[in-house]
Parts: structure tokens; C-alpha cells; sequence
């Protein structure tokens, strides 16, 4: 089945995050406004951490990135907790759980787009899945209409998978 124009468009905004920093600096702010958020210097130094992070990343690994790089202004750790829950209340970032007690977050993409992952259970590494393209989409499509029907809004999901990667298998 070929892909949308639009997701293919979504992918590239995500693959190319760096070289679309300002579009996506736009899109943050577009969010952060339209959820009645200020635009303080804290929350844009946050915006343009999460646009730069790679990956899953917890609030411990911005904090560190946040204490090493004098670019950004300098944030305490419950700062930066705050700002990631206001930003996934903005639905300008995605919860991702490796099932370890930490909580990670990855940027969305405008229109939604994110992963799946699977995770080691024993490295903790975790490589992207995408499960909600292509036909596979028409599955959480049907799913999401479904639960709107039933009254449901800000709809979002999450499905990992969790296994033993080939570099633990072999040791």
C-alpha cells in the first residue's frame, strides 16, 4: 500500500529534525500558545531542547544536556519536569514507556506522528517501530472513530514491545 503524501511529508519533518529546527521551534510555539501557555525563556530553551534531543529521553538526560551545553539557560531538574508534562499536555511531545519506572518522552510530529518501540529487557536500548502507517494505520483509525463516537477526545495510544535484543542474545 503507498504512502500518504502527508505521512511521508510527517516522517521527513521527524527524520530531519535538525535541519527543520526553526519549523519545528514555529510548531512549539504555535502549541504552547494555543494551550494559553507564555513563552517564557525557560520553556523555549526547554522547546529547543526536546527539539534536539535524540530518542526517547527522560528528564534526567535533559537535565544533564541542560547542565553541559551553556547554550540553553540553565534549568533545575523540577523545571524541566514540569515543562514536559506541560508539553505532553500540549500534545507537543509523546510519553514512551520502557516499563523501568523512568518516564521518556519523544517530540510529535505536527500531525500526530510517532513511534512504537521494542526494548531490550536487558540493555535497555530501544529501537523505533512504526506500526501506524501504512495499512496498519487503518486499525488505530477505525479504533480512535470508534472511541470518539463513545464521547472520547484527545485521543493518544501506546503500544511497546519488549524482548531480548540479538547483541544481549549472544552474550
Amino acid at each position: 500500500m503507498k504512502k500518504s503524501k502527508t505521512l511521508r511529508k510527517s516522517k521527513a519533518w521527524c527524520s530531519q529534525r535538525d535541519e527543520n529546527a526553526s519549523r519545528w521551534m514555529q510548531h512549539g510555539t504555535t502549541l504552547l500558545k494555543s494551550n494559553g501557555l507564555k513563552l517564557t525563556k525557560p520553556r523555549l530553551s526547554m522547546l529547543e531542547m526536546v527539539i534536539h534531543a535524540s530518542g526517547p529521553f527522560s528528564a534526567e538526560d535533559l537535565h544533564h544536556k541542560n547542565k553541559k551545553n551553556a547554550k540553553y539557560e540553565t534549568l533545575d531538574l523540577v523545571t524541566i519536569y514540569r515543562s514536559l508534562t506541560t508539553f505532553v499536555e500540549a500534545n507537543l511531545l509523546s510519553p514512551v514507556d520502557f516499563g523501568d519506572g523512568i518516564n521518556r518522552y519523544e517530540l510529535r510530529g505536527p500531525d500526530g506522528h510517532h513511534h512504537h518501540y521494542v526494548i531490550c529487557t536487558k540493555c535497555k536500548t530501544a529501537a523505533p517501530i512504526d506500526l501506524c502507517h501504512g495499512h496498519d494505520v487503518d486499525l488505530f483509525v477505525t479504533q480512535q472513530k470508534s472511541l470518539e463516537k463513545k464521547g472520547f477526545t484527545q485521543l493518544q495510544h501506546r503500544l511497546e514491545f519488549f524482548g531480548i535484543c540479538p547483541k544481549c542474545n549472544k552474550s
